[in-house]
């Protein structure tokens, strides 16, 4: 069975490029655009996901903050943080995390995630 992962990217063309490489690469993806909408989806079955991506720049969260809610309720999911910023939040040494800087090849996203879930 395919692995159900959350996607959190406030730009909507880069969630659509994401979506449907991640699709293509066997993932089941739930895709959204901002924090609020995708802890109201995640809040109905947070056991269903195996991972998240997640822009650490949102409009309404900040990734790190939405991590943290997000593993309150599904302690044993996996998480790639994504920013532009070239450093990496401290949340990336947690376990089950890492960090990629934007832009990135769809392809690490796809081997982050496989690393992660392995």
């Amino acid at each position: 069975m395919a692995a159900r992962v959350l996607v959190v990217e406030d730009e909507r063309v880069l969630l659509g490029l994401l979506e449907r490489f991640l699709s293509q690469s066997g993932f089941q993806i739930s895709g959204f655009v901002s924090g609020a909408e995708a802890l109201a989806a995640f809040d109905e079955e947070p056991e269903a996901y195996r991972a998240a991506v997640i822009d650490l720049t949102l409009p309404d969260y900040m990734g790190t903050e939405l991590l943290a809610r997000l593993r309150a309720k599904n302690p044993g999911l996996a998480a790639v943080l994504c920013s532009g910023f070239p450093e990496p939040p401290p949340e990336a040494s947690q376990p089950r995390t890492c960090f990629l800087q934007k832009p990135f090849l769809p392809q690490q996203l796809r081997d982050a995630l496989l690393g992660l879930l392995a």
